[in-house]
Order: C-alpha cells, then structure tokens, then sequence
C-alpha cells in the first residue's frame, strides 16, 4: 500500500524538473561567464522541496489527522543523510593531502558545522559573499543551502502539527502559511546587507513558501492539476519554463537574492502548477532529464568539492579541467545513487529502517568527531607533504598576517568614538577609512610614536566613512556619524582618507552604500562621483588639510592575474619556487585603478594625493609576497615598507599642527 501511495504522488515532470535546476548550478560553478545566472537553480530547488516535503506533511494530516514524526524524520535521514557523509569523509580525506594546517582548521569548522546542519551560519560568520572570490577555494561551501532546507525540515513540521491541534482547521493551516511565506520574502527585501539575505532562513524560507503555497492549494482542492484544460496548462508551462530559462541569463549576483529572485522561483511554481500533460512538462519528463534529475542531489553534493580542490591544487588549470571534474561528478553521482542512497532509501522492514537511522546518526556524530579533532588540532600540521611545506615556508601565514584592529585606545570626543594612540587629548592627525587603512595601523603607530603626533583613526572594514552617506551595517553608520561629528570640531585640522576605492566605485558590481534617506547610491552611475565632491566640500574653505591615499594594485577577478599568492602555486607537480613566481604585472581587471582615477578626478590639486603604486609595484609588477590576500598588504610588510605615507607626517609638520 505504502508503495503505490508514493508511486501515485511522484511526477516524472517534477524528478526533470531538479534537473533543470542543478544542471545550470554546475555550469556557472564550472564556467560562470557561460551561464551568469545558473546558481538560480538552487532558489529552483527550495521551490521543489517545499512543494514536495509539505505535500508529505499535509497529505498526513488529510489521512490520519496528525504527523507520524518518527516517520517523517526517518525518511529525511534515510535520504540525506547517506550520501552526505561520504562527501564529509571524501573532503576531509582529500585536504589531508593538500590543504595548509590554516585552512584544513577551516575545513574541520566547516566539516561539523555541515554535519549538524548549521553551513549557513558559519558561512556567514566566517566567509560573507558567496560569491567572493575566495569562496571558490571552500571545498563545503555548497552545502549552505542543504543547511536552509534542513532547518526548514526541523522546524515547518512543527509548526504545521501545532497549527492543526491548535484548531485542526484547514484555513488556519494555509493562514500560517501565507504569513510565513510573506513574513520571509519582506524580510528579504527589507535587510541590506546581502550576505544575511542569502544565507539567513528566515530570507530564504519564502522561496520554499512559494512551493508550499501551492502543495496547500492543489490538497486542500483549490487548484486541481486534472482540471486543466489543454490551453491553460500550456501556458502555465512555458511561462514558467521561459521564465526560469530567461533568469539564467538575466539574474546577477550583485545584490541577490532580492526581487529578481521571485523570476526562477515564480518559474518554479508555475511548471509545478502545471499538469503533466503541458508541453514544457512533458519535455521535462523525457528519460534522460529525469534520470539526471534522478542522481540531482548526489550530483549536487558530489560536483563542488572536486571544483574547489581543482581551484586549491591547480590554480592555473584550464577551463577544460573543470569539465573533467563535472564529468567525474557524474560517475561519482551514478555510484553514489545506486550503492549508497537507493539502497536506504527502499529499505522496508522496520527493524531495518530503525537500525539505519541509527548507524547514519553515529555517522553524523563520527564525522563531528572528525571536524573537532582537525580543529582543535590546528589542522594537524605534522600530516603535510615535504612539497607544501615548503609552501607552507614562503606562504603559508600570509593570510593571518593582519593587525590588531583594536590596537589603538578607544577614545570619547565631542560624542565620537574614535582610536587613538594616546590615552586624552585631541588628534592632531585624524584618519579615516576601510581596511585598506587598517594595513598602515602599524606603520601609522610606529611614526606618530617617533614624532609625537597624536593620531585618531576612525576605520571599519568594508565601509566607506563619508559625510552624508548611511551604511547597511551599523558598525559601519555609526562611523560615519562620528566622522561627521567631529569635521564639527575647528579643532581637527588635518585628515587622512583611504578606501578600497574601485571597491566602491569600480562598476557595475560595485558596492552600494545609501543616502541619509536610504537611498541608494551607485557611485559609478555618475562619473562627476557626486559623493566624492561632497566630501570635498567639507574642507573647501575651512584651512584642513586633507591627504587620500590612493590603493595599491590589487585583483579580486577570476579572469585577472588574481594577488592571492597561493592561487599561483601548484600543490601537485613540485617546484622549487623563487621570488619570481610570485611577482606579477599589473591587474588587467582596471578596477582598481578606475577607483584611483576616479579619486584623482575629484581631488587633484585640491588635496594632497599619496600612490603607492610606483613604490610597490615598480616597472608595472608587482610581488605577491607583499600581500597578505587578493587586495591589502601583509601588515608586517606595511609597518617597515610603506614609506609612501611617512610623507603625510612630513606635511603636516610642514605647515604646522
């Protein structure tokens, strides 16, 4: 009986449907300039499963009432739980050979954050951007999203089973749904800061809403598949297929997910609304697609770790290498779904059924254990290879080789918070910025010390400190309010400013940051950079001073030279390395550069302009071994040679503090 209850309910359609969804996650995973919007296919995914594991749930309460728990929860562990753990056991395995003790620590974090289902939150803590750069180096970085739906998972059974014997009423059933689902998507669209609305549930659980909203319709008789008549099925159909097909190519990840996200999650929904019989359907039933949507969630979980370490060990590879190991995903995919998820999934004795969640729920504590013990050992550093520690030796330590952000006194002026080097007093010299100010802290401190200057900072990373401009992150609004409260002060009469400067107005993909009325502000929208003027004008005759400190080279593109030293060095064929298989030319990703001369733009012959870049990167190239990532120094290196900002003290001493 059990087996024809779940043979009438699946839908061929829907099986080619996860096809259509991570098909185009591998394709942008592999080759992202191919297919711009592919990672869509997993806002695809959360539309199926919430369509899917609510259907479970409501057909339950329709039967009997009440949700077998035991149940329920049996079957997700029988069909997650399996595959997942020899992704763990297989990445962990992998890193042993080649991951730095740093980031095999990392991995151990991630290993038991992914156990438990928590992926999300340590993505967000540890890494923000999904799509930064550096992401493409998280061998676990996929499974965020398998986090969102496991959290769903725990918590919609619940609340379904507390709405029903609160009133065992079918329209406070869909109520609750409705304002779940509603609550989410406002949610999504009223915070700011992009990396909470993509890893945060309470952004996401709309998506699986949407699926949700439309499982409640077609069980409780509001919208039946079978009374479709040919030509409103057909519509539905290839609306949808021709929406989800357009948001390959037209969504971006700059500030997603946000309103385009609702073009593949409505797509979604409208295919899933669709009969069987409608045309775009029944393409998706056709045997090929619905075998690869068959092996989708093995093939998910299987196809990114083999890209990262691709990424890791070889980071020059060719584009063609990404294919191999999307092919290789596949046989690993296949293998996986006939010798390891099948056989738990189709288990049918109970005692059986019983003993496997068992043994898989030791498996999630066992490859817990794992994590912990690559943690808490530091990434166990005596396992590397002769050839890795040799990277190790001219590298490795790179990446920790940052300043003590708090290593300033806090200080109270004029209701500012600010950093100085000295316990009272008045800054002779305030400076101001993101964490491309943060690299001179050193060499700030050691100069100031040597002349006895006073020097305030005010800097938060990833924050543009300018008068007239709001911020998605507090911390980041709440310098901005300071900054402008002390230009208030006669008293402050010399300025530094620095910023990642192209990271902000290099672009189409440029950051945002949002006017007083919350606005947003798109600097490269307006090539006069009228937020830039504005801070000009808070010095236009008042006698300041006012120094910018123009970036050093930096890369963050994939298509670019790439700073990042580590992303130069292969971890399989040995070499001896040499300085200069480090030093590079200049960025051909202008970005950097387009953020510098837009400041020049501005300020040349009104303020005094510090480049750094002849210094650094003398003839056009520039060694990577100064560089603690893909854009700041290593502050050790900046605290003894960023000679070009000791003219800034010279300045001022010049015309007097």
């Amino acid at each position: 009986m059990q087996k024809q209850e779940q043979h009438s309910y699946w839908r061929s359609d829907i099986t080619g449907l996860r096809a259509l969804a991570v098909l185009p996650v591998l394709i942008f995973h592999a080759w992202p300039a191919l297919l711009p919007g592919g990672f869509v296919g997993v806002d695809v995914f959360f539309v199926i499963s919430g369509y899917l594991i609510s259907g479970i749930l409501f057909r339950q309460l329709q039967r009997t009432g009440r949700i077998d728990f035991t149940d329920f929860y049996g079957k997700r562990i029988r069909r997650i739980i399996p595959n997942l753990l020899c992704v763990l056991f297989f990445t962990a395995a992998v890193g042993w050979f080649f991951l730095t003790p740093s980031e095999y620590h990392d991995l151990g974090k991630q290993i038991y954050s992914s156990a438990f289902f928590y992926q999300n939150f340590r993505l967000l803590k540890d890494l923000g951007d999904y799509f930064a750069t550096d992401a493409s180096l998280q061998p676990l970085l996929h499974l965020w999203s398998l986090a969102i739906e496991e959290q769903f998972y725990i918590v919609f059974p619940l609340l379904c089973a507390l709405v029903w014997n609160l009133r065992a009423n079918v329209r406070a059933l869909g109520v609750t749904v409705c304002i779940v689902t509603v609550g989410s998507l406002v949610t999504c669209l009223l915070v700011r800061d992009q990396a909470v609305r993509f890893y945060f549930p309470l952004t996401r659980f709309w998506e699986l809403g949407v699926g949700i909203l439309l499982s409640y319709a077609q069980h409780f008789g509001f919208w039946r598949l079978e009374a479709q008549d040919t030509l409103k099925r057909n519509v539905l159909s290839l609306l949808g297929g021709g929406l989800l097909m357009v948001s390959l190519f037209v969504v971006r990840e700059h500030d997603f997910p946000g309103p385009e996200a609702l073009m593949p999650t409505i797509g979604a929904a409208l295919i899933l609304s669709a009969s069987p019989k409608a045309l775009f359907n029944r393409a998706l039933a056709w045997r090929p697609v619905v075998f690869i949507g068959l092996i989708s969630y093995s093939l998910y979980l299987w196809h990114w770790p083999l890209i990262a370490y691709a990424n890791i060990t070889e980071p020059a590879h060719e584009a063609w290498e990404n294919g191999l190991m999307l092919v290789t995903s596949f046989v690993l995919a296949i293998l996986s779904y006939r010798y390891v998820e099948t056989p738990f999934r189709t288990l049918r004795l109970p005692q059986a059924k019983k003993q496997a969640v068992i043994g898989l729920l030791a498996g999630l504590v066992a490859v817990t254990v794992l994590g912990q013990i690559i943690r808490q050992g530091d990434g166990l550093p005596g396992r590397i290879s002769s050839h890795l520690q040799q990277v190790m030796a001219q590298v490795e330590g790179i990446r920790e080789d940052w300043v003590d952000e708090e290593m300033f006194h806090k200080i109270k002026i004029d209701g500012a918070t600010l950093q100085m080097n000295r316990k009272e007093g008045f800054p002779d010299i305030l400076f101001v910025g993101d964490s491309h100010l943060q690299q001179y802290f050193e060499r700030i401190e050691i100069l100031a010390e040597k002349r006895n200057i006073t020097v305030g900072i005010l800097a938060f990373g990833g924050c543009w400190v300018s008068p007239g401009v709001v911020s998605e992150k507090e911390k980041c609004s709440q310098r901005i309010r300071d900054f402008e409260q002390l230009l208030r002060n006669p008293k402050l009469r010399h300025v530094v400013v620095a910023q990642k400067w192209g990271g902000y107005l290099g672009g189409e993909d440029a950051q945002l940051v949002y006017d007083v009325k919350g606005n947003p502000v798109r600097f490269a929208d307006d090539w006069k950079i009228d937020v830039l003027k504005k801070l000009r004008k808070y010095f236009e005759g008042t006698g300041r001073t006012l120094h910018v400190i123009l970036d050093v080279p930096w890369d963050e593109s994939e298509e670019g030279n790439n700073f990042n030293p580590l992303r130069h060095i292969s971890r399989i064929y040995y070499k001896e390395l040499k300085d200069e298989d480090f030093t590079v030319p200049l960025p051909r990703n202008p970005t950097w550069l387009l953020g510098n001369n837009s400041v020049r733009s501005v300020f040349e012959g009104f303020a005094t302009i510090i480049d750094p870049a002849p210094v650094e990167c003398p003839e056009g190239h520039c060694n990577l071994l100064h560089y603690k990532d893909d854009d700041h120094l290593r502050a050790s290196y900046a605290k003894d040679h960023a000679i070009w900002i000791d003219s800034i003290f010279d300045n001022i001493e010049e015309v007097g503090r």
